[in-house]
């Protein structure tokens, strides 16, 4: 079975069967469990549409694990599906943002675990960004400043946050408050929603963009 997990889904499904053992280990009874594992069930089958039973067979494991142990152990095997995010490379950069930067080390990302990818150029506090939106990687770039905690627009959480302020030579600017560890920012997101609200109004024609294959 090929991948089908993407990243903030993987996210979602985590952090209910993390829940899920909590609650286990809480010694609830058996009709609060069952309320709990009905309200994950409804969680999880809507971030996917049309699942074969393969794949509702990979998944309906989930309501039945007993232990921490269980739990982490099928985590790691759920996360095989999970899709990575765009291979990352040199050519990629250059195509989006004319060769302005060097390629940050990535070696240690497991492309899994990211829904976008962002570096920022502190010599010049520059911020650059690579997501995905309609099967394409589009590319943004801005001004980015430190500030201190607050709710981040892409993943809904409160962390270290900065102001990314993005270019763009035909709309006024816009700016918005985002995680500045890219890191902490996609583990915590569990929705593509707000950062294609980010991304929609600079995806036109003249913005770069590259179809993503067997994404």
């Amino acid at each position: 079975m090929k991948p089908f997990i993407k990243s903030y889904q993987y996210n979602v499904i985590k952090s209910d069967v993390i829940g899920l053992v909590n609650v286990l280990e809480s010694g609830c009874s058996l009709d609060v469990l069952d309320s709990i594992k009905q309200m994950m069930w409804q969680r999880i089958y809507r971030l996917f549409t049309n699942l074969d039973q393969d794949k509702k067979a990979l998944l309906d494991p989930i309501f039945y694990l007993n232990d921490k142990k269980e739990a982490l152990v099928y985590l790691l095997r759920l996360k095989i599906y999970v899709i990575p995010f765009g291979k990352i490379s040199e050519q990629l950069f250059s195509t989006f943002f004319d060769n302005e930067i060097k390629l940050p080390s990535i070696e240690n990302i497991d492309l899994r675990d990211i829904s976008y990818f962002k570096w920022q150029d502190p010599g010049v506090n520059k911020q650059f960004i690579i997501a995905s939106m309609n099967n394409e990687l589009v590319g943004l770039k801005g001004i980015f400043t430190r500030a201190n905690k607050g709710i981040c627009e892409v993943c809904n959480r409160y962390e270290e946050i900065g102001v990314f302020t993005i270019e763009n030579d035909t709309l006024p600017k816009q700016s918005h408050y985002m995680c500045q560890d890219i890191m902490k920012c996609n583990q915590n997101m569990t929705s593509l929603d707000q950062l294609h609200r980010i991304i929609t109004p600079h995806t036109d024609e003249k913005t770069p963009s590259l179809t993503l294959v067997n994404s």
